[in-house]
């Protein structure tokens, strides 16, 4: 009996670990600035924190709080006028 709580137990705790990456950057993980408009506007708000953090963080830099504010703002905008479903989020360079 107490072997198949244990069994139990460590089943759900697996369970668990294995839906943390998905709820912190999506099914497909965190892309920074290859995540795609509608990847990107699917998520929530601190995924997509973290996913422009990664974006930012590609130059080399490491953003402040108003900086990934700012950008996410922008991002929004862009993948709800401009941009595409399959659009990269970095696309709003240029």
């Amino acid at each position: 009996m107490t072997r198949r709580i244990a069994s139990s137990a460590l089943c759900a705790a697996l369970a668990v670990v294995a839906l943390v990456p998905a709820c912190s950057g999506g099914i497909l993980g965190n892309r920074g600035g290859d995540t795609r408009c509608g990847d990107f506007l699917s998520q929530d708000e601190q995924a997509q924190r973290e996913t422009i953090r990664a974006y930012l963080s590609e130059s080399g830099e490491d953003p402040v709080n108003l900086q990934i504010d700012t950008t996410r703002v922008v991002v929004i905008g862009f993948c709800r006028t401009l941009g595409r479903d399959d659009d990269p989020i970095r696309r709003i360079e240029g």
